[in-house]
Protein backbone atom coordinates (compact mmCIF):
# COMPACT_ATOMS: atom_id res chain seq x y z
CA UNK A 1 0.00 0.00 0.00
CA UNK A 2 1.33 3.46 -0.89
CA UNK A 3 1.77 6.05 1.86
CA UNK A 4 -0.98 8.50 0.86
CA UNK A 5 -3.75 5.86 0.62
CA UNK A 6 -2.47 4.31 3.87
CA UNK A 7 -2.67 7.69 5.61
CA UNK A 8 -6.23 8.23 4.37
CA UNK A 9 -7.22 4.74 5.49
CA UNK A 10 -5.72 5.17 8.98
CA UNK A 11 -7.12 8.71 9.31
CA UNK A 12 -10.62 7.41 8.41
CA UNK A 13 -10.35 4.78 11.13
CA UNK A 14 -9.25 7.38 13.71
CA UNK A 15 -12.02 9.83 12.74
CA UNK A 16 -14.51 6.95 12.95
CA UNK A 17 -13.31 6.23 16.50
CA UNK A 18 -13.94 9.87 17.38
CA UNK A 19 -17.48 9.65 16.01
CA UNK A 20 -18.17 6.46 17.96
CA UNK A 21 -16.70 7.88 21.18
CA UNK A 22 -17.69 11.54 21.21
CA UNK A 23 -17.53 11.68 25.01
CA UNK A 24 -13.82 10.77 24.88
CA UNK A 25 -13.19 13.58 22.38
CA UNK A 26 -14.65 16.08 24.86
CA UNK A 27 -12.61 14.67 27.77
CA UNK A 28 -9.43 14.79 25.66
CA UNK A 29 -10.17 18.36 24.62
CA UNK A 30 -10.73 19.43 28.25
CA UNK A 31 -7.45 17.77 29.27
CA UNK A 32 -5.55 19.58 26.52
CA UNK A 33 -4.91 16.36 24.62
CA UNK A 34 -5.38 15.44 21.00
CA UNK A 35 -8.26 13.18 20.10
CA UNK A 36 -7.86 10.21 17.78
CA UNK A 37 -8.60 12.17 14.60
CA UNK A 38 -5.73 14.55 15.38
CA UNK A 39 -3.18 11.82 16.03
CA UNK A 40 0.11 12.17 14.16
CA UNK A 41 0.61 9.48 11.55
CA UNK A 42 4.18 8.66 10.59
CA UNK A 43 5.89 8.55 8.23
CA UNK A 44 4.55 11.74 6.72
CA UNK A 45 5.71 14.13 4.05
CA UNK A 46 6.30 17.22 6.19
CA UNK A 47 8.27 15.69 9.08
CA UNK A 48 9.65 12.59 7.30
CA UNK A 49 9.87 10.47 10.46
CA UNK A 50 9.66 10.76 14.21
CA UNK A 51 12.76 10.14 16.26
CA UNK A 52 11.96 7.41 18.74
CA UNK A 53 14.93 8.12 20.95
CA UNK A 54 14.71 11.77 21.87
CA UNK A 55 14.67 13.83 25.02
CA UNK A 56 11.52 13.54 27.19
CA UNK A 57 10.56 10.14 25.75
CA UNK A 58 10.72 6.70 27.25
CA UNK A 59 10.97 3.71 24.95
CA UNK A 60 8.78 0.81 26.05
CA UNK A 61 9.94 -2.18 24.04
CA UNK A 62 10.74 -5.34 26.01
CA UNK A 63 11.24 -3.10 29.07
CA UNK A 64 11.42 0.64 29.73
CA UNK A 65 14.77 1.72 28.29
CA UNK A 66 16.75 3.62 30.94
CA UNK A 67 18.83 6.66 30.14
CA UNK A 68 22.62 6.37 29.97
CA UNK A 69 25.13 9.06 30.89
CA UNK A 70 26.97 10.66 27.95
CA UNK A 71 30.36 11.98 29.03
CA UNK A 72 30.67 14.21 25.95
CA UNK A 73 27.29 15.91 26.51
CA UNK A 74 27.55 15.66 30.30
CA UNK A 75 23.93 14.57 30.64
CA UNK A 76 21.73 11.51 30.44
CA UNK A 77 20.64 10.46 26.95
CA UNK A 78 18.67 7.63 25.36
CA UNK A 79 20.46 4.29 25.07
CA UNK A 80 20.85 4.00 21.29
CA UNK A 81 23.08 0.92 21.53
CA UNK A 82 20.47 -0.98 23.54
CA UNK A 83 17.79 0.06 21.05
CA UNK A 84 19.85 -1.15 18.06
CA UNK A 85 20.60 -4.42 19.87
CA UNK A 86 16.88 -4.90 20.46
CA UNK A 87 16.11 -4.16 16.78
CA UNK A 88 18.72 -6.69 15.61
CA UNK A 89 17.53 -9.44 17.98
CA UNK A 90 15.53 -11.92 15.86
CA UNK A 91 13.78 -13.16 19.04
CA UNK A 92 12.97 -9.68 20.34
CA UNK A 93 10.09 -9.42 22.76
CA UNK A 94 7.62 -6.66 23.48
CA UNK A 95 6.29 -5.55 26.86
CA UNK A 96 2.88 -7.00 27.71
CA UNK A 97 0.11 -4.40 27.71
CA UNK A 98 -0.43 -4.93 31.45
CA UNK A 99 3.22 -3.97 32.13
CA UNK A 100 2.91 -0.88 29.92
CA UNK A 101 -0.15 0.20 31.89
CA UNK A 102 1.77 -0.22 35.15
CA UNK A 103 4.58 2.01 33.80
CA UNK A 104 2.02 4.63 32.74
CA UNK A 105 0.30 4.51 36.15
CA UNK A 106 3.66 4.98 37.85
CA UNK A 107 4.54 7.88 35.53
CA UNK A 108 1.21 9.61 36.15
CA UNK A 109 1.48 8.93 39.88
CA UNK A 110 4.88 10.64 40.03
CA UNK A 111 3.42 13.65 38.22
CA UNK A 112 0.58 13.74 40.73
CA UNK A 113 3.01 13.78 43.67
CA UNK A 114 5.08 16.55 42.04
CA UNK A 115 2.02 18.66 41.39
CA UNK A 116 0.75 18.19 44.94
CA UNK A 117 4.11 19.33 46.30
CA UNK A 118 4.65 22.25 43.92
CA UNK A 119 1.12 23.61 43.41
CA UNK A 120 -1.78 24.53 45.64
CA UNK A 121 -3.91 21.94 43.85
CA UNK A 122 -3.56 19.33 41.14
CA UNK A 123 -5.72 21.44 38.86
CA UNK A 124 -3.16 24.27 38.89
CA UNK A 125 -0.39 22.09 37.42
CA UNK A 126 -0.46 22.15 33.58
CA UNK A 127 1.67 18.98 33.45
CA UNK A 128 -0.96 17.14 35.49
CA UNK A 129 -3.69 18.57 33.25
CA UNK A 130 -2.11 16.84 30.24
CA UNK A 131 -1.71 13.51 32.00
CA UNK A 132 -3.81 10.84 30.32
CA UNK A 133 -4.47 9.19 33.67
CA UNK A 134 -5.80 12.34 35.35
CA UNK A 135 -9.43 11.26 35.58
CA UNK A 136 -8.56 7.83 36.98
CA UNK A 137 -6.11 9.25 39.53
CA UNK A 138 -8.64 11.81 40.69
CA UNK A 139 -11.11 8.98 41.43
CA UNK A 140 -8.53 7.10 43.59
Amino acid sequence: MKIKPAHKWVRAILVGLDRENSELVEVAHQAGMRWFGETEIFPNFSDSFRLLLCQARTMLLDRPFPLVHCRRLKRNVQDVEAYISWLLDPDRKYMPVSDILIVLQDWCGRRQVRSAQGAASKEADPEFQRCACRRRLRAD
